[in-house]
């Protein structure tokens, strides 16, 4: 953590475009250490005057002649001489600035609407504040908004299309528009009775880890017991009664091996149902990039609907604001995240779904960039089967008639494809 922030405090010094941050209220806050922080006030005080980066020879003079007076001269002066040092991984630098500005920018435009709208929200300020959010996550490097000239760009540039990222269930990859899902991508999975929704979100966890990718599961559900229970049947392939037969225990053990083989694992954060939000799982995620420098590529959030938020805010509003927080924490980390949820109870009976069946609030269908239904009737239970079906989908094939067939026990907790006809 050290080394990053003299890294910032390097660019912020030898590099001119780092005054466009300030626009942005960027401030000597974002530094930990108290040397680090007098430094940037000091840098600040510079810019503010000349409206330029100081280069060594005048911040000395500036210093001087402006009579700078802290309590950390001493530390200032052993550690002012490498601000000025060069450095690599410029691109790595300007990334954590602009998260920085981003986490900045998503507090105050909070704040901001806490403090003028009080306890008198209503849908529309709701949408308000989701809009400058999505705004805000567009800034590209040095905090500006990306903008483009479309027709010029396609004449003068390749644009190269998203590399989607396929599910570990080829039968379901053939109804998902690209093939697979990607960066920044939410994706919710409708679930009916009976119908394993976080079975199938581990399914596709433990798939994403077989190839490679580090994964964090945010559970507001289950417990982690629970989830390591459902994780062993899926494994072993077992009745959990039979889990740690002495036979089924080593093939646990052997498939376990295989998962791990990847280099990754499933990080697992557990939040308080209706209590907490996504701020907090977001400053565990990085709490262990700081550590560690892990990232998560795929984000599960088993479930977006029940995360925490203002009791003053009615169900709607809350669900509204915890799909907002999910896309902006998709954006932060260059993820793609999927979340379950419930189908109307009117609905179960329907052969194709609409938006208009997703429980608590349909409009989540148009904060998500996909939105499937797992659908098991007393019939598909018995058979051992379960349908996938496309409700909305913005990139690649729209064909919404169509639907994929599983295999699914509940007994063993077993996903996987069928080579039954629908």
């Amino acid at each position: 953590m050290r080394e990053l922030e003299i890294n910032i405090l390097r660019y912020f010094f030898q590099h001119k475009q780092s005054i466009d941050y300030l626009e942005h209220g960027i401030d000597a806050s974002i530094f930990t250490d108290a040397t680090h922080h007098a430094l940037f006030q000091i840098y600040m005080a510079y810019v503010a005057k000349y409206k330029s980066v100081p280069e060594k020879n005048n911040l000395v003079i500036f210093m001087a002649e402006n009579n700078i007076d802290t309590k950390h001269i001493e530390h200032i002066s052993r550690v002012f001489p490498s601000v000025y040092e060069p450095f690599e991984d410029l691109a790595i630098i300007e990334e954590a600035l602009l998260l920085k500005v981003k986490k900045l920018l998503h507090t105050r435009a909070i704040q901001d609407s806490l403090q003028t709208l009080g306890d008198q929200w209503n849908e529309k300020d709701v949408t308000k504040l989701y809009k400058k959010i999505s705004s805000i996550d567009q800034l590209d490097i040095h905090g500006r908004v990306k903008d483009c000239f479309l027709l010029e760009g396609l004449a003068t540039q390749v644009i190269t299309l998203p590399t989607p990222y396929p599910t570990c269930f080829e039968n379901f990859n053939k109804i998902i528009g690209l093939g697979g899902f990607y960066p920044p991508q939410l994706i919710t999975i409708l679930k009916g009775p009976k119908s394993m929704g976080t079975t199938f979100l581990l399914h596709l966890a433990v798939g994403y880890v077989k190839n490679g990718l580090p994964v964090t599961y945010i559970d507001w559900e289950n417990g982690q017991s629970q989830i390591a229970t459902v994780l062993q049947q899926m494994l072993a392939n077992v009745r959990v009664e039979f889990l740690y037969a002495d036979h089924n225990r080593t093939s646990l053990e052997q498939k376990l091996e295989k998962v791990r083989a990847a280099g990754q694992d499933i990080h697992y954060i557990k939040l308080r149902a209706k209590r907490d939000g996504l701020m907090i799982a977001e400053d565990i995620i990085d709490r262990r990039f700081d550590q560690t420098g892990r990232k998560p590529k795929a984000l599960f959030y088993d479930y977006l609907d029940i995360t925490g938020g203002d009791k003053s805010k009615d169900r709607r509003e809350r669900v509204q604001m915890a799909y907002a927080d999910a896309s902006t924490l998709n954006g932060k980390y260059d993820a793609f995240g999927i979340t379950v949820s419930k189908i109307t109870r009117g609905s179960k009976n329907k052969e194709f779904l609409t938006e208009e069946d997703a429980a608590e609030d349909n409009e989540k269908a148009y904060n998500v960039d996909a939105m499937f239904a797992i659908r098991r009737g007393e019939e598909e239970v018995e058979a051992g089967i379960g349908y996938i079906t496309p409700i909305v989908q913005r990139s690649g094939a729209s064909n919404l008639d169509i639907k994929c067939v599983l295999d699914m026990s509940g007994d063993t907790r077993y996903i996987g494809d069928s080579l039954r006809p629908y």
